[in-house]
């Protein structure tokens, strides 16, 4: 049940892209961005990114990359971001 609770929280939290924290709780207070991005592809010949973030100064960042094949030349990321933190 605890398993069930945490999976749904995460799946609110990327659907409202902010944290939900309770009192109490070891993690980022509510309201806190969370950006979320999964990739799933057959072949990716060029470039590819589940998510790419141009600065990120807080928050959390979360990102899946699935491919069959990679072709040559072709460049793939489950995360690009060019600066985070302050």
């Amino acid at each position: 049940m605890l398993r069930a609770t945490q999976e749904l929280r995460n799946a609110i939290e990327d659907v409202i892209g902010q944290r939900i924290t309770f009192r109490g709780e070891n993690r980022a207070s509510s309201g806190t961005p969370v950006v979320t991005g999964r990739l799933i592809a057959q072949e990716d010949a060029g470039r590819a990114a589940a998510v790419c973030v141009g600065d990120a100064r807080s928050g959390r960042v979360d990102g899946e990359f699935k491919a069959d094949k990679v072709s040559d030349g072709g460049k793939a990321s489950a995360v690009r971001i060019t600066r985070l933190g302050h």
